[in-house]
């Protein structure tokens, strides 16, 4: 890839950039920092030839977000170049984010989308705005669409704040119990009473904190009401056999939901041969719907 340090013009929050070329695709990609509450956000916009819509991505947190990366590249590269400007980014204390993991909680990261929302705006005036969230992004998503933030929204494998850090709890004693270590393990119960405290506790290299948990509590996630005039959809993930005949899922999908049954990428491979995932080429048909509806007002 190519990389040329530039300072771009669209909005003064941005302190630099890194333009890449994709030498597959040949699309355009600048990474950059935007300012929020002191702390310098990463993000990375992936430009669009004659661009009919822009696309927030937000992901999970945490070590899910690691395993979560290539696929939301992906899904970013997918995006664009079916001609739709989309950005990615990392929550502050997160990835290429600063400040610290240990300070912030749900409520925290929210402020995050907003203000990447509004520098993506500013990066593509006058498109429509679709956010497009997954785990900890769809449920922070939900809240920011609830509030008026954007134009459609895509919810993928979406959780409630609790229940999200004790899905992570458990994956992590199930790894802890798979290691080789002598000692005693903390059992979940001992986890969350520390945390109910308001100690912090190391959760896959990550400090969490009271306040983190605590926060996660005021958190529910909340599909929009029937009146909701905006787009909006829901992909639910499920362990389904390998030989699960498509129209057996097709069947269970409407308006509003899909079934994925590929694999849950923000957990890691579980598979020798993981299932192909649909999601990129979901999303797109999903957002290709979007801009044909658009184009016919």
């Amino acid at each position: 890839m190519r990389c040329t340090v530039e300072i771009p013009l669209a909005t003064a929050a941005v302190t630099e950039a890194c333009r890449f070329v994709d030498p597959r695709s040949g699309g355009t990609e600048s990474a950059g920092y935007i300012e929020v509450a002191g702390d310098q956000v990463y993000t990375v916009l992936h430009a669009a030839s004659k661009p009919v819509a822009a696309v927030l991505l937000c992901g999970p947190i945490g070590a899910e977000r690691e395993r979560a990366y290539r696929t939301l590249v992906d899904l970013a590269r997918a995006i664009a170049g079916a001609g739709f400007v989309a950005m990615r980014f990392d929550y502050r204390g997160i990835g290429e984010s600063t400040g610290r993991f240990g300070d912030l909680a749900l409520t925290d990261w929210r402020a995050d989308i907003a203000a990447c929302a509004a520098h993506l705006a500013a990066q593509a005036p006058g498109l429509p705005l679709a956010l497009w969230g997954v785990r900890a992004g769809a449920l922070l998503i939900s809240e920011s669409f609830q509030d008026g933030l954007g134009d459609a929204a895509m919810f993928c494998a979406p959780t409630s704040g609790r229940e999200m850090l004790h899905d992570v709890l458990r994956r992590k004693l199930v790894a802890d119990a798979l290691t080789e270590r002598s000692g005693r393990r903390a059992s979940r119960e001992e986890l969350v009473q520390s945390l109910e405290r308001g100690a912090t506790v190391n959760v896959d290299g990550y400090p969490w904190s009271g306040r983190l948990w605590a926060d996660a509590a005021r958190h529910a996630m909340v599909l929009p009401p029937a009146g909701e005039t905006r787009p909006w959809r829901v992909v639910e993930y499920r362990r389904v056999a390998r030989s699960a005949p498509v129209a057996e899922l097709a069947a269970q999908t409407d308006e509003h939901r899909e079934i994925e049954a590929g694999e849950r990428f923000w957990e890691g491979a579980t598979a020798p041969v993981p299932r192909p995932s649909m999601l990129p080429e979901r999303s797109v048909a999903w957002l290709r719907t979007l801009a044909n509806r658009a184009g016919e007002r």
